[in-house]
C-alpha cells in the first residue's frame, strides 16, 4: 500500500483534515495488510506506532479465530 503514500495522504487530508496518525488495514488474499500514515515526526513515534499495530493485530487475531469459516 505505501506504493500509493501520496494518494492516501491526500485522502485523508480531504476526509479528516488535520489528522496526525492514521492505520490504514486492507484485506488480501494473503491476508491482512497494515499501513501507519503518520503527519507528525515525534521523538518516540516509532515506538508509538509498534505498539498500536501490535495491538491491532492481536485483536484481530482474536475476531479472527471466532469466525465459523465452515459457513463460507
Amino acid at each position: 500500500m505505501n506504493k500509493n503514500i501520496e494518494l492516501v495522504e491526500k485522502s485523508l487530508d480531504t476526509i479528516s483534515p488535520g489528522w496526525k496518525t492514521v492505520l490504514v488495514a486492507t484485506v488480501t488474499d494473503n491476508g491482512f495488510e497494515y499501513d501507519v500514515f503518520n503527519k507528525i515526526d515525534e521523538d518516540n513515534s516509532q515506538e508509538n506506532l509498534a505498539v498500536l499495530l501490535a495491538l491491532v493485530i492481536k485483536k484481530s487475531q482474536q475476531e479472527l479465530e471466532q469466525l465459523d469459516w465452515s459457513e463460507n
